[in-house]
C-alpha cells in the first residue's frame, strides 16, 4: 500500500509554488517543507514537489502558513505551477526561481523541477510533469 508522507510548512507557502524538504521527518509525523528559490549560486533549490493549488482559507493568499499542513504534488504528478520572471515554452525544463516560481533551465548544475507541459506567462500557471534531478556537467 503507497502512502502519503503528511508535509508541513516552514514558513508562507504560496499556491502552485516549488517546495523544497527542510528536515527529513518520520512518514506520518510530518515533513517540513519550504518554499524554493534560486538556491545557492542561482541553481534552483532541490524540489520535492509543488504546492496544492488552493489557500488554506477563504481570505487568505497562502496555501499555508508555518506549521499548516500542505498538500504537495511530488515526482511523477503532474501540477500546475507560477511562471516566474520570463515566458516558458511547452517542452522545456524548469527549475525553482524567486519565491518558488518556474524559470527556464539554462545552464549545467542547475536543479531540474520539471517539464514544462503546457506554455507559461509570467504570473500565470501551467502545467508542469514533476520530476526533479541535478544537471552535473
Amino acid at each position: 500500500m503507497l502512502t502519503t508522507p503528511n508535509f508541513v510548512a516552514g514558513g508562507d507557502i504560496y499556491p502552485c509554488r516549488f517546495v523544497t524538504l527542510v528536515v527529513s521527518g518520520t512518514a506520518g509525523i510530518g515533513m517540513t517543507v519550504l518554499q524554493a528559490t534560486v538556491g545557492a549560486g542561482s541553481e534552483g533549490d532541490f524540489v520535492i514537489g509543488v504546492s496544492q493549488e488552493g489557500t488554506k482559507k477563504f481570505d487568505s493568499a497562502l496555501a499555508a502558513a508555518s506549521g499548516d499542513q500542505l498538500e504537495v504534488s511530488g515526482p511523477g504528478h503532474y501540477a500546475l505551477v507560477t511562471c516566474g520572471a520570463v515566458n516558458i515554452a511547452a517542452g522545456v525544463q524548469v527549475k525553482a526561481g524567486v519565491d518558488g516560481k518556474a524559470l527556464v533551465v539554462a545552464a549545467d548544475k542547475d536543479c531540474v523541477a520539471g517539464l514544462a507541459l503546457t506554455a507559461g506567462l509570467v504570473g500565470e500557471k501551467f502545467w508542469v510533469l514533476v520530476n526533479p534531478y541535478k544537471i552535473s556537467m
